[in-house]
């Protein structure tokens, strides 16, 4: 068995056991009504629910084609991040949160009303991540095409922006009372950790009428 393969292994075992502990903590806990914002930590958390489940595209695929057709390689690593972001604008617009926001019991919902967001606000959500990504893999392509593409230093700004823009949301996230992060002020959203009550009503409305 290839090492990076027994690497990738171990990290998913990792990984599992982190998601596992996380949904046990978080599938039976209600939250109080002072802790309707108190949003922070489910959301630091959630992540590892959806790595989980996203794993098999995001992680393995990319070192399957690796191995396989090398040529490809460029090609599925910007189609992997497109499928990332398509997966969270589509589970936010359709659901109020990808799958581990709603497990660790936390929904997205607009700032002013406070009712389920569509698709135009989940969009904008991730709009700016996705659009520097897109836009340093086609400079880059344009500079050194597909040939060269991985070598190029633009992509490899692409993780330190987005380690500088995580960085930027954890700020102002603890800087305000409803914990709003950066992509919620920019799409007019904020996270909150609904009642049992209002689940329940939601799970009885009609999702697919909203174009908000």
């Amino acid at each position: 068995m290839p090492n990076s393969l027994i690497h990738m292994l171990v990290n998913l075992a990792v990984a599992l056991l982190i998601a596992a502990l996380v949904y046990n903590h978080y599938k039976s806990r209600v939250a109080a009504p002072g802790e309707r914002y108190s949003t922070f930590w489910p959301r630091f958390l959630s992540p590892s629910i959806d790595g989980v489940i996203l794993w098999p595209v995001t992680a393995l695929l990319p070192v399957i084609v690796f191995d396989l057709a090398p040529a490809a390689y460029s090609a599925v690593n910007i189609a992997v991040t497109l499928f990332f972001y398509g997966y969270s604008i589509y589970f936010h617009g359709t659901y109020g949160g990808t799958i581990g926001k709603l497990k660790t019991g936390i929904r997205v919902v607009d700032a002013k009303t406070e009712q389920p967001i569509g698709m135009r606000q989940a969009l904008l959500r991730d709009i700016v991540p996705l659009a520097l990504a897109l836009f340093l893999y086609a400079y880059a392509f344009s500079q050194a095409g597909m040939a060269d593409f991985e070598s190029s230093p633009y992509v490899a700004w692409v993780p330190a922006l987005f380690g500088f823009w995580f960085l930027a949301e954890i700020v102002t996230m603890l800087t305000n009372e409803k914990r709003r992060a950066l992509h919620d002020f920019i799409a007019g959203t904020v996270v909150i950790r609904p009642t049992p009550e209002e689940l329940e009503l939601k799970q009885e409305e009609p999702r697919f009428e909203r174009a908000s």
